[in-house]
């Protein structure tokens, strides 16, 4: 019997580390990635619960915040590298501990008055929590976050329909009903709570729920037209999306930063005032220049390398691209990972969630198109395997002296794939593997192409 359970365990790793990887010259911010794969697998198993804030590793009879799933962002901030290092599995305990509390969910979204779910701060297996926490408003639709992740990235309808689009839905519901559309006809977020518990009620427009009900709706125009759903839904939602409230800013240190309110402008030092570029995922690199700007500043005012904003100020850095990026990650790590490769900091397990911005370094998605080493030193070569994007796809590529070489996309689902040229001023070759001079029609402007793929092909690419 031993023998037994000692081949299907190492079966079972043989199997995780052969879904992806990569390489890269800094050893240190590779081992990183690895380990934060290797904790979050440590204690990830589908059919049984999810860890708390400490996972596996509870060495007190007391441990801080009672070891357990605080919403506000900790446990959410564990699975966020989950994804894109092709360990869609890892996420399943999360679902189920989330779906669990729905029906105490509903009972406090309606002593607001609404339907859906209203999750409090701090929630433990099986529905429990602690009655006193109600929590920031923005916590179930954070813990969506994770579930719309879920989806783009694997597009798998069978846990979509099971477990990922009736949470959608409930919080949905509930926002849907606690929205309100002011003189504007701009869907305002009253009662909002930027903090915790502070400002109880005052708040108006937190920063987060911009992003996170974007992202939330937006996933659901997309989805329930893939699973021909919900038509008679998307007109509100879509109204939601295109009026929902816009960022608003305030001045601080002499420069222009995300204001955590719109109410109350102001401004502090940590990751959640990178909301609105993660996890709300709505300013990138890619936006205009002004915002663009603000994102930067807010980035560089909110010093939240270390503590409780390491899992989300590099995941932001890397979407804007920010400057030295590389070098801030690896003296945070020097400054705080121990040889055990876990990073000291925050609630636990949460700062695993800083190895997305590892993969974005080397491949991104976020926007439905991929792009290659976007931030990464071009004289540094680097390579990775089978790294999941959004649309599903399992990509692959090397970037040896500035040149981006050896690129390959297997398709899942047989989504149209679009890339940025990773060759400028070159026409871009796509192939089927086994079968090379099948070149596929490419469509694009030089910049950007697209080509149709089919579920299960593999395609090479290359500049003619």
């Amino acid at each position: 019997a031993l023998d037994w359970l000692n081949r299907e365990h190492r079966q079972w790793w043989s199997d995780f580390w052969s879904a992806s990887f990569l390489e890269i010259a800094d050893k240190k911010v590779e081992a990183f990635w690895y380990g934060a794969q290797y904790i979050m697998a440590c204690c990830n198993r589908a059919g049984k619960l999810a860890p708390g804030l400490w996972g596996n590793w509870i060495t007190t009879d007391r441990s801080r915040w009672n070891g357990d799933y605080t919403l506000n962002y900790n446990f959410q901030c564990s699975y966020f590298g989950t994804f894109a290092a092709n360990h869609p599995e890892l996420a399943i305990p999360y679902y189920d501990a989330v779906l669990d509390f729905v029906p105490r969910g509903r009972k406090m979204a309606a002593e607001h008055c609404c339907s859906g779910v209203h999750y409090p701060t701090h929630i433990g297996p099986y529905g429990l929590c602690d009655p006193r926490t109600y929590g920031q408003r923005s916590n179930a639709s954070y813990c969506a976050v994770i579930f719309e992740d879920g989806y783009n990235y694997t597009l798998d309808e069978e846990i979509w329909r099971e477990k990922l689009y009736p949470f959608l839905i409930e919080v949905a519901n509930f926002w849907e009903d606690y929205l309100e559309q002011d003189d504007r006809g701009r869907y305002v977020v009253y009662r909002s709570n930027a903090h915790e518990s502070e400002n109880w009620g005052r708040d108006t427009n937190a920063l987060q729920h911009r992003g996170f009900l974007r992202r939330l709706f937006q996933t659901l125009l997309d989805a329930s037209a893939d699973l021909g759903t919900d038509a008679d839904r998307r007109e509100k939602w879509s109204d939601i999306v295109e009026n929902l409230s816009d960022y608003t800013y305030v001045e601080f240190n002499g420069v222009t930063v995300f204001s955590l309110t719109e109410n109350e402008p102001h401004f502090k030092k940590g990751g959640a005032s990178l909301n609105a570029i993660y996890p709300g995922a709505q300013v990138d690199e890619e936006s205009d220049e002004e915002v663009r700007q603000i994102a930067l500043d807010s980035i560089e005012q909110a010093d939240a390398w270390a503590g409780n904003g390491f899992c989300r100020s590099f995941p932001a850095a890397v979407r804007m691209n920010y400057p030295g990026t590389l070098a801030k990650l690896r003296q945070t790590l020097d400054e705080l990972m121990p040889p055990n490769l876990y990073v000291r900091g925050g609630g636990g397990i949460e700062t695993c969630g800083a190895s997305l911005a590892v993969s974005e370094m080397l491949l991104q998605s976020h926007r439905g198109y991929l792009r290659f080493f976007p931030v990464w030193p071009r004289d540094q070569p680097a390579r990775f395997g089978t790294l999941r994007t959004r649309n599903a796809f399992l990509v692959s590529a090397e970037l040896n002296d500035g040149v981006v070489e050896n690129v390959e996309v297997i398709s899942e689902k047989g989504r149209d794939c679009t890339i940025v040229n990773p060759w400028p001023g070159r026409h871009p070759r796509v192939a089927e593997a086994g079968d090379e001079k099948s070149v596929h029609t490419v469509a694009g402007d030089g910049d950007r192409f697209t080509f149709a793929t089919r579920i299960g092909g593999r395609y090479r690419l290359q500049p003619d």
